[in-house]
């Protein structure tokens, strides 16, 4: 993740992947930082019962947001199709909570992330829903 400079990167900005019990690694989606599809996750993922994976990414989200973009909810389909769900102006460095069909989550900021960094500050919880 340290090589990872937003927007900028085929890979080097953060993977989704699978540990089989024997150590055997598989990659299942590579973040590139690239037209706001994330960079840098940094937290757990949950899976619905259709096998899909839902997580954060810290950055690479909406490019005005910060000088490295806010952070995004992503889904990851079974065959490592990634969605965007929702881009958030500050950073996502936490883990999202699933309850009734709706994400939960925090965010370092929020869509006026500019101020809140600002003033030594803010952040916001939000809802997706599906």
């Amino acid at each position: 993740m340290l090589g990872c400079k937003w927007g900028n990167s085929d890979n080097g900005c953060g993977t989704v992947f699978k540990l089989a019990p024997d150590g055997t690694e598989t990659v299942l989606y590579r973040f590139t930082g690239k037209n706001g599809t994330g960079a840098n996750p940094s937290a757990g993922l949950i899976r619905d019962k259709a096998g899909n994976l839902y997580g954060t990414t810290l950055r690479g989200g909406d490019p005005m947001a910060t000088d490295l973009g806010g952070g995004i909810v992503f889904k990851l389909a079974p065959d490592g199709t990634e969605t965007v769900l929702y881009s958030v102006g500050g950073g996502l460095a936490a883990g999202l909570l699933k309850g009734s069909g709706q994400l939960y989550g925090t965010a370092l900021g929020g869509n006026e992330a500019w101020n809140c960094y600002k003033n030594h500050g803010c952040g916001t919880v939000f809802k997706v829903t599906k």
